[in-house]
Parts: C-alpha cells; structure tokens; sequence
C-alpha cells in the first residue's frame, strides 16, 4: 500500500518534535507499506516566514516593534496557510495521506484541502484527541466537502501499533494499547535531511540544537484554566525500560546531531529514581539538560538540589506575579511562592542557570494598578537574576488566547467577558490583530476566528485596557 505522511504546521523550527521519530520509524519498519514523507509544510513554513521577514511595522516605538516582531515569529509555521494551503496536494505522489496534526485548528484548512482534491486522508495527532467530536463539523465551515474520505485517529502511536490495519479499514479509531518504551528503539525521523536548514531559520535560537525527549507526557496539576493538556492521554516514555537504555539513546541521538543539549519535554518535570539514573549518566557525558519546572516543586529544597546538580536551563511558566491573576487561572501559588522559589535557587546554585521564563498578558486584574504593579515585580525579579553572573534571563511574552473548551473554563462574564467584533477597547490575542489591521498589515482570518475578542473588568466593574495599551516603553524593553 502506498502513502505519504505529512506532519502538520509547526515544530519544524528549531528541532522535531519526538512524535515524528515515532511515525517515520513505525511506518518504515512495516514492510507492507511503501511509505513516502511529504514535505511540503515544511517548505510552505520556509516560505511564510521569508514573508514575515518582510513586514514592516512602521515607527510605533523601538521595543513595541521589537516585542510584534517577536509574536510574528512565532507565527511562521501558519502565517501563509491560505496562500499556500490550497497548492499543498499538487505535491502528492499517491491518494491516501498520514497527516500528523498538533497545532489545533490551524491544521483544518490544509486538512480541507486534501479531502477537496479527492485524497484519503488518515488524521492523527493532539488535534484529533481533543477535538475529534466536533471535528468533522468544523472541518464543513472550513468549505470541505468530501468528509466521507476522512478517517480519524485518536491515541498514540509506537512501534507496536498496527498502521497498516488502521489505514486498510478506512474507520474512524481510537488506539488504546500502546507500549511507549518502543520509543527508545527509535532512530529514524523524516525530517532529518532539512534539520541544518531549518536550525538557520529559527530566529531566537539560531544554530542551537536541543534534542527532544520525553519521559511522561501529562501535567500533574492539570488546573491551570487556560491549558488543553489535562484533555489529553497520560503516558509513560519510561515503563518497561531501563535507565541505561533511555540514557544510551539519547547519547547517541546527541552524537548522531552533534549537540550537547537535551530539552526534557515532561511537564512540570518531577525528579525520581529513574530519572535521576538516566541523569547520572547524561551528565557524566558532559550533555546539558532543560526542562519544564514550576513553582510548586522549586519551594522545595531537595527538588532545588537536584536542578542544581543536573539541570542547565530552566522553562517556568510563571504567567503572572499578581495573586489575584494567580488566582483566577488557578496556577495554585501566590507571589510569596514565586519569591521563596527564586531564594531557594539563589541561595543553592553554584553552577550557571538559564531562565526562560513565560508571562501571560491580559489577565483578569483586581485594578488597573495592578497591570503596573505586576510588571514592576517582573523587573525587580529580572534584573535581580541578571546582574548575578550565574544566571541569565529570557522573557516570553504571551497574550491570552481563549478557544474551544477555554471559553467554559475561563471566561467568567465577570472580570472577563466576549466582547464584539466591533469593540474599541479589547484585550487578549484579538489586540494583537486589531493593532496589525491599524498598521494595514494583512493577516490570515484564521487568527481572528480563533482569538476570542475579550474584556476585562476590576472588581469595581471598570474596564481595564490591554496590557499592551497601559505598558510604558520601558517597560516592554524589560520584556525583551
């Protein structure tokens, strides 16, 4: 049986993501099927980024323009969905299409386009798992009009699952049983032959390469309101393996690309005796680590310790250091934590640490003081760890973006609420694309109809302007 598989936009700028080793590896490995890798994606985000590249942004202040250009880049792998969207089957070799899909509904329109040219497409991926109920209906308003080729595949995939069945039978399924240790017997990813080139385009690290692992896919806490993760599986890269093996595999993924760097891609990142085994070896190797860490965890001591013995370059997804934001989304600390965490590192690292660290704008406030305040304790913290020579700082700004199931969870009709499209005074994502609308910089409509027009109010029932429309210059350098 001939197919083709295509993974779906995002993940290919900087290193691949560790789901597509397991792909190429269990199709190539099944002799029943002629297996080709599409790359189309991959040019069409080469492409899209050649025209953000180009955007011009005008004279709205230095660190304004700097802190945009910094969204559009991450936009790259979807800004130019729909002038290459409809092209993308004319680069098909045969009529059944493996389309890998991660990046929620920016997958719809290519997927759309597949099925209009007539192909089979088998869709798998996050994108099906937490929106496979109403996924064939929104693939309908996206114009799709041959739905009866389309088979969707929720689950995971590892070496012992059986493509070739699944993709025969042509019926929607769900996979239940998998075996995650057959990761480690991975060794093959399609997308390795454009690695060097797609290294060069990654603006924020270019030329650094951090190989992708993971030990447990889940989120421990799983409350934070504005995340899609506690919709997805639990599972474990881990059981049924040794230590040695996951260590050996990933010392010779790092000969076989020639780094030194492993981005550990749990979240929330818990030490155990399994772990810290594989980390023994690793760091004996000289291989440098990074990994999702929270507050909860750094308020402890021993946890401190190991990060200090083990780990290089923390991500903490810190999003705000207002309690009352802190509170409405349900991250489960307070500023005192986030201090008392920071202490603890301070007091215990003698080895040099990297930060990057993530911030969510536009979140519900008590008062419009509070967005300054907020950023204030933001510089405090910055420049406090940047004039120690052990530690250095990336700040990673986001806007609130609320889709989907969020809408439920989030948006309370209180002190936050759906604005209109035709709103003046809005926050959020939706900010973001009416600023680049008043510049007469064209974007994709599929921006606008995932961002969710919002409000918000202090307790008082007094809107509270963007962040973006209440931060000074200065300010936003600190951002960047």
């Amino acid at each position: 049986m001939k197919v083709e598989l295509m993974r779906g936009l995002g993940n290919f700028i900087g290193p691949p993501h560790f789901g597509s080793r397991i792909l190429s590896t269990a199709l190539m490995k099944d002799e029943r099927l002629d297996v080709h890798f599409n790359i189309e994606t991959v040019l069409n985000e080469v492409r899209g980024r050649s025209q953000l590249d180009s955007v011009d942004l005008g004279n709205i202040g230095n660190n304004r323009t700097a802190l945009y250009k910094r969204w559009l880049d991450q936009l790259g792998s979807s800004f130019s969905l729909q002038k290459y969207t409809k092209i993308i089957p004319q680069s098909v070799k045969c009529d059944t299409i493996l389309y890998s899909a991660n990046n929620g509904m920016f997958d719809f329109p290519t997927i759309s386009s597949l099925l209009n040219a007539g192909l089979k497409v088998v869709v798998g991926g996050p994108t099906v798992t937490i929106h496979k109920r109403n996924m064939r209906n929104v693939l309908a308003s996206y114009g799709c009009k041959q739905l009866y080729n389309l088979t969707l595949v929720s689950g995971y995939v590892d070496l012992t699952t059986d493509l070739y069945s699944i993709i025969k039978n042509g019926r929607d399924f769900h996979i239940e049983d998998n075996d995650f240790s057959t990761f480690w017997d991975c060794e093959n990813d399609f997308i390795d032959p454009y690695i060097s080139v797609l290294m060069k385009l990654d603006h924020n690290n270019p030329g650094r390469y951090n190989l992708p692992v993971v030990f447990d896919s889940h989120c421990w806490w799983g409350k934070c309101t504005f995340c899609s993760y506690p919709h997805l599986n639990k599972s474990s890269f881990v059981l049924n393996t040794t230590p040695e093996k996951v260590a050996n595999n990933i010392i010779s993924s790092c000969e076989h690309y020639k780094t030194k760097k492993v981005h550990v891609h749990n979240d929330y990142f818990k030490f155990d005796s399994f772990n810290e085994t594989v980390f023994e070896i690793l760091n004996e190797c000289g291989i440098k680590i990074k990994i999702y860490s929270g507050i909860h965890m750094l308020n402890n001591m021993k946890y401190v310790n190991k990060v200090n013995k083990y780990v290089r370059e923390l991500f903490l997804g810190i999003e705000s250091f207002d309690n009352f934001s802190l509170k409405y989304i349900r991250k489960g600390y307070t500023k005192i934590a986030i201090d008392k965490a920071f202490n603890n590192i301070m007091n215990t690292c003698n080895k040099k640490l990297d930060f990057n660290i993530s911030l969510i704008m536009d979140l519900p406030v008590k008062y419009k003081s509070s967005v300054i305040e907020n950023y204030k304790s933001l510089k405090e913290l910055n420049r406090k760890l940047r004039n120690d020579k052990r530690f250095s700082v990336v700040l990673t700004p986001k806007l609130i973006e609320i889709g989907g199931h969020m809408r439920q969870t989030f948006i309370d009709n209180k002190h936050l609420k759906e604005a209109n499209l035709s709103s003046e005074i809005v926050c959020g994502k939706y900010r973001f694309w009416k600023i680049l609308d008043e510049l007469n910089i064209q974007t994709p409509d599929i921006y606008k109809l995932r961002s969710t027009p919002l409000q918000r109010f202090d307790i008082d029932g007094n809107i509270v302007e963007s962040d973006l429309d209440l931060l000074s210059e200065d300010l936003i350098k600190e951002l960047l």
